[in-house]
Order: C-alpha cells, then structure tokens, then sequence
C-alpha cells in the first residue's frame, strides 16, 4: 500500500506541476465538423444502434452503448489490429484483443449515429512510457458539457452529487489528492494487474493509478493536442 500512495503522490505531483488549462479548453470550445447523414443512418441501421441507446437523457443513451461497446468487443487472447473503422472492428470482434482505441472508435460512431456530438480522447501522461489511453468524450445537452466515457472497461468518472465529469474535471480531481471516483470495472481479473511496478489487486484499484497518469494532457480530433499551460515538450506522443 505504501508503494501504491508513493506511485500515486508522483503522478499528482506532475499535474500539479502543470495545474492550469486555457479557458477555452476547459470548456471544450472546441469547432464542431459535420458527419455524414447518410453514412450514420447506414451505421445505425446495421447495428441497431437506436434500440440500444435506451434512456430518456444523453447521458443515459450514452452508458447504455458504453455498456454494449464493452461487451461486444471484449475478448481474452493475443492482440489484434483491424482497420480503425467501425465495420472492420465489429467484423473482427470476439477474434482476439482489442486496444482501446477501437472501442472508442465505435462508440464515438454509435454516438454520433444517434445525433449525440462525441469523438476520441486519447489521454497522455507528461513523460513518453509508450502507452496511454483512448476513450471517448460526448457532448451531454442536459448538462451542457462535454462528458468523459471509457468503452474498454465501461466507466466514466463522477463527483460528489453523482454528476459525470468532463476529463479536465477528472485532472481537477486527481490534483486535489482526494479519493476519485467512478463506476466499478466488472471485468473477472484473470491476469496480474500491474501499474508502475505495482501488482493490484482489483481492476479499481489499478485503473484508479492508470488514470492518475494518463490525466495529465489530451489528444482530440484533427490531432489537437491541448497541453497544460507552460508545458509545450513534444515528444513520441506527438508524431
């Protein structure tokens, strides 16, 4: 426990060395392209998407393809690479392991296949360790915000009134030191669960550390890149 609080203390201690964001992208201002309709409604059609995105709100809708994403492209077994596309990932599942960005990428197209604005968000640590996350961020109209969404373990991040958070609200949260919270990870543990060194014991307790250092800058679409003000290092993550 004690190596998992020092590991932890590290990676708090580089986003506070970084604490702060422009304004704009704390917001998400960002400029918002166009899909096309017709490509959408083929998807949504072919993958049923509406009758799975079942709830009243966004948010709802949201967690509900979350939930299927990972648990149509879960899968035990050596790693596999289909083209970055929603109809070659889908074609390819239950055939072997999939990397996070696949699951983002068909939730972020499920998403937009029902008109809910959404795209990737690879989610990078300060120092180049060849690996980082991608997920998905959506835009929720009933909180008029964009919202963080995790397709390979079907998570997100919430606070205190049970509100989800946006990822620049998850660094806010890591930053102060308190305790973070998100939905738990159901997935059987069937291997050693090792972050920094450290073998944990549940997959809460290693994505709670993951997270810690993958919060510290952000990839979106178009490759903008939206570091902390005062850090503008470019290394392997921006090739």
């Amino acid at each position: 426990m004690k190596k998992y609080r020092k590991a932890m203390k590290e990676y708090i201690a580089k986003l506070n060395q970084y604490p702060d964001f422009a304004a704009d992208a704390m917001a998400m201002n960002f400029a918002w392209q166009s899909h096309d309709a017709e490509v959408l409604a083929k998807l949504n059609a072919d993958f049923n998407v509406s009758s799975i995105a079942i709830g009243e709100t966004d948010v709802e809708k949201a967690m509900a393809l979350m939930a299927h994403v990972q648990k149509e492209l879960f899968c035990v077994g050596e790693q596999i690479s289909p083209q970055d596309n929603t109809y070659a990932i889908m074609s390819a599942r239950k055939t072997g392991a999939l990397f996070c960005n696949y699951h983002a990428t068909v939730l972020a197209d499920m998403l937009l296949s029902i008109g809910i604005a959404a795209m990737k968000v690879a989610c990078t640590p300060k120092d180049f360790d060849c690996d980082r996350h991608v997920a998905v961020v959506a835009y929720m109209r009933e909180l008029q915000k964009w919202v963080f969404f995790d397709p390979t373990f079907n998570t997100y991040f919430f606070d205190q009134e049970n509100m989800p958070l946006s990822v620049f609200e998850i660094r806010e949260q890591y930053k102060t030191s308190k305790p973070v919270s998100f939905k738990p990870i159901e997935i059987n543990k069937q291997w050693a669960l090792v972050m920094s060194g450290l073998v944990c014991e549940t997959y809460d307790e290693w994505y709670r550390i993951y997270m810690a250092k993958n919060s510290f800058r952000f990839k979106f679409q178009d490759e903008l890149v939206v570091n902390p003000i005062g850090y503008n290092t470019k290394n392997e993550y921006d090739a």
